[in-house]
């Protein structure tokens, strides 16, 4: 050290180092190349300290690499385990990922002008969000696979508030909206629903069909006032 003490430190080996080595103009909070164990913070770092890190080993980081622009909240390629985060930041950081492995992902892909809220190509379980969204984030998806979903699918001018071809088990929502959300539903499977058609096993609450304004009855039902 020239000058006076450091609170940092270079090429520390056998335990990891909360520190860096190599900085540019000034300390950094973060280190590079731990030895013994994967570290919390980042590397080659331009013009100033990152609050991040890459090339960690071992267990899954919480951060992320190849920022551009700015430094990301963010993470890519963790290896170990999925990361909660997000790679290929263009501009802005992201609140979310892609290319989750292992376990589900809560996070997206593929955005377009602006972070999602929602995510897609989950792979172990279901995902509770959505994909393929235009012009901006839905609050539902598509695709689920294994448990029912609360959500739903091919929406088309904005995003409904129900959902359809569940599989697994039957959705409290429905399917084939024009216009807008409906609050009932159709062709649920394997116990009835507190809405609409072909019920089986037992009779619903409520209808199918309905035009213009939802009803509170169904059909094969006695109507009662």
């Amino acid at each position: 050290e020239a000058g006076g003490p450091s609170q940092y430190c270079t090429e520390e080996t056998g335990e990891p180092s909360q520190y860096c080595t190599e900085e540019a103009r000034g300390p950094s909070q973060y280190c590079t190349e731990e030895a013994g164990g994967p570290s919390q913070y980042c590397t080659e770092e331009t013009g100033g300290p990152s609050q991040y890190c890459r090339e960690e080993t071992g267990e899954p980081s919480q951060y992320c690499r190849e920022e551009t622009g700015d430094t990301s909240q963010y993470c890519t390629e963790e290896a170990g385990g999925p990361s909660q985060y997000c790679t290929e930041e263009t501009g802005e950081p992201s609140q979310y990922c892609r290319e989750e492995t292992g376990d589900t992902s809560q996070y997206c892909t593929e955005e377009a002008g602006g972070p999602s809220q929602y995510c897609t190509e989950e792979a172990g379980g279901p995902s509770q969000y959505c994909t393929e969204e235009t012009g901006g984030p839905s609050q539902y998806c598509t695709e689920e696979t294994g448990e029912p979903s609360q959500y739903c699918t091919e929406e088309a001018g904005g995003p409904s508030q129900y959902c359809t071809e569940e599989a697994g088990g039957p959705s409290q929502y429905c399917t084939e909206e024009t216009g807008g959300p409906s609050q009932y539903c159709r062709e649920e499977t394997g116990e009835p629903s507190q809405y609409c058609t072909e019920e089986t096993g037992e009779p619903s609450q409520y209808c199918t069909e309905e035009t213009g304004d939802p009803s509170q009855y169904c059909r094969g039902e006695l109507q009662e006032s």
